[in-house]
């Protein structure tokens, strides 16, 4: 099922270039792979239509009792607790969706103009998936997953995981003790060290020598 996701924020985007899957997937696909997390509050109101098309999709391959086994857990779904992710504190009290393909999906603008600069699409930044929904039973992995077919990035938004960009390191007004490079400060301790004196060919010659009679 054709589904496109709510507008939320950023995490873990590799829409450029294939990431290595992590350990522990569902299929156990070890291809690397193209990826993206969108994440939104846990009671945003828009996550309710997502739900029902995950439902939807469950229950054409398992049956009605697909709902109860979603919300069991029984059945995997791509609409996740934030609580799963423990090494992020920012996913806390949030849901996320994470879609991934084999195909480098399409990257817009809200304007829908093509996004080839990579540092545009980082953790934080806001925007939806494209996302093709579909059910999985193999090797005992019941559920149901996302494809990732686009991305739009609708929005600038606060930079994740710690990382600034550099106009934000290097964009303040600098200590004016910490001006001077090093290179500058060891020119002018030089310019002020005697330097020793060497001896020229000229001073050599200047020497008197022995009278031969």
């Amino acid at each position: 099922m054709q589904c496109l996701t709510p507008i939320g924020e950023f995490a873990y985007p590799s829409v450029f270039r294939p990431a290595a899957p992590m350990e522990g997937g569902n299929q156990g696909n070890r291809e690397p792979q193209y990826q993206l997390t969108v994440f939104w509050d846990e009671d945003d109101p828009k996550l309710k239509s997502l739900q029902k098309k995950i439902e939807e999709v469950a229950v054409a391959k398992f049956g009605a009792k697909a709902v109860q086994m979603l919300a069991r857990g029984q059945l995997k779904s791509p609409l996740r607790h934030g609580d799963e992710r423990p090494d992020t504190g920012w996913l806390e009290g949030k849901k996320f969706m994470t879609a991934r393909s084999t195909d480098r999906p399409d990257v817009v603008d809200q304007d829908l103009e093509d996004i080839i600069d990579p540092k545009e699409i980082y953790p934080g930044a806001i925007g939806r998936m494209d996302v093709w929904l579909y059910a999985f039973d193999k090797a005992g992995n019941k559920g149901v997953a996302a494809i990732l077919n686009n991305v739009q990035k609708t929005d600038d938004g606060d930079r994740k995981g710690g990382r600034r960009s550099a106009g934000e390191a290097f964009g303040g007004s600098d200590d004016e003790d910490e001006k001077p490079s090093s290179r500058r400060r060891r020119n002018e301790d030089d310019d002020e060290t005697p330097r020793r004196r060497r001896r020229s060919d000229d001073e050599g010659d200047a020497t008197p020598r022995r009278r031969r009679r």
